[in-house]
């Protein structure tokens, strides 16, 4: 019977602690391992950071993204503030998470547009959502250009 349990908290240890971590640190996901953070609201997400490339064209730069009240413009409450604040050149450190391309907010958006039926593939659509202005007169244009700019949470017009 001892080996038996000697082999079955050995099996427990491996499973919970063989990820390579330094000891004290196994089973504790770092925040590379998470899941993007898509909503300030997400556990651990108060803040997230984006590498973005820059100054330099070689170089990656990390941004920080807050939490923002916006219920005085809408009842959806708080979400990521659109603006992120420089936080150093090079890569982001391990203990940020990082933010996901498409937040629930602009997912949100995207689905709402979606929703208005436009045919962005059509050919005259298409043109005038490239034009200077295509919200100038509201209409699938415009739709289908704010669309495109929302392209990372889905498929592009």
């Amino acid at each position: 019977m001892k080996p038996r349990l000697v082999t079955v908290l050995c099996l427990w240890t491996c499973v919970g602690g063989c990820s390579g971590a330094p000891a004290g640190e196994a089973g504790v996901p770092s925040a590379d391992t998470l899941p993007a953070c898509e909503s300030p609201q997400q556990a651990g997400c108060a803040e997230c950071c984006v590498e973005q490339a820059g100054p330099e064209a070689s170089d990656q730069s990390c941004y920080r993204r807050t939490a923002s009240d916006l219920r005085s413009r809408r009842a959806s409450g708080v979400e990521y503030a659109e603006a992120a604040t420089f936080l150093n050149v090079g890569q982001c450190p391990a203990t940020c998470r990082q933010c996901a391309a498409c937040t629930r907010d602009r997912k949100k958006s995207y689905q709402q547009l979606l929703s208005k039926g436009c045919d962005c593939l059509d050919p005259f659509v298409r043109e005038t959502a490239r034009s200077i202005d295509p919200c100038f007169s509201d209409g699938c244009g415009c739709i289908c250009s704010r669309l495109s700019e929302l392209s990372e949470c889905g498929p592009p017009f």
